[in-house]
């Protein structure tokens, strides 16, 4: 963790210390030090009405979590969607397909707060979907590992990907599924996230169509790896913060570091 990190850390837990809502100071109990405050995990979040794990109001979208044993609600304001970060191939017309259909409407409330029109495609309707692609003259792409396969079967019956920088979301990445994007695309951007937790890593893009790909942690994220756990900390103040969340991701730190001058980190299963 830099110099720069460590300070909004423990900026981030002071507030969230002070704050009215005590969802995570009756967690943390005594603790005091950044990694001495027990983990997080999605059970809490489940199993804590929505209403007390506020810290903030404000204008945005709430949405319903279904990826796990139960629903449960999480916010996002605007500007804390504003500033997540999918790497530096978002495009200027981009369509959306995610197999979530409110996963697909966060993100492309990411583009309209970033004045870019996206295209939201319905993952169940592939060649509709191609086609309105093609009109749109897409230039990126934003999916996931379930909502892309079936797209690039139909979509390159008639058209090609050449064009189409790719976005990849998701909390693990099928090398065979990553050699097909970037065998038919202009580049694969694969981005660690969760629904609960938003973006909190991505592939190093100086390892672009490496055998293995190197991942760092996103400019507003924190990230330790805890037992062979990647542990997310975000470091923006959300509704609901997210500090020293397990993630359930397998990752183990790479002993040297990378083209770019980072510390990287590989995912294992």
């Amino acid at each position: 963790m830099t110099d720069v990190q460590r300070e909004k850390v423990e900026q981030l837990v002071a507030k969230v210390r002070t704050s009215a809502c005590g969802f995570y100071r009756a967690h943390w109990g005594k603790a005091e030090r950044f990694e001495d405050l027990p983990l997080m995990d999605v059970e809490r979040f489940i199993a804590t009405p929505f209403g007390e794990r506020t810290y903030k109001v404000e204008k945005g979208l709430v949405k319903i979590v279904r990826a796990y044993r139960a629903p449960f609600l999480v916010h996002w304001s605007l500007e804390d969607l504003k500033a997540e970060q999918f790497g530096d191939s978002t495009g200027k017309r981009p369509l959306v397909l995610l197999s979530d259909s409110h996963e697909a409407l966060e993100k492309s409330l990411w583009f309209y707060e970033h004045d870019i029109l996206p295209l939201i495609g319905e993952p169940n309707n592939p060649p509709v979907v191609s086609y309105a692609a093609n009109k749109y003259d897409i230039d990126a792409l934003v999916t996931d590992d379930k909502a892309v396969p079936p797209f690039l079967s139909e979509h390159e019956k008639q058209n090609n990907m050449k064009a189409v920088a790719v976005v990849l979301i998701g909390s693990s990445f099928e090398p065979a599924l990553l050699r097909r994007l970037e065998s038919s695309s202009k580049n694969v951007t694969p981005v660690l996230s969760l629904p609960e937790t938003g973006t909190f890593g991505m592939a190093c893009p100086k390892n672009r169509g490496a055998k293995e790909r190197h991942f760092h942690p996103s400019d507003n994220s924190v990230l330790e790896i805890k037992d062979g756990e990647l542990i997310v900390t975000k470091l923006v103040y959300l509704r609901t913060p997210v500090i020293r969340y397990r993630t359930g991701i397998r990752a183990e730190q790479f002993a040297s570091g990378s083209d770019c001058g980072e510390s990287p980190f590989r995912l294992v299963s």
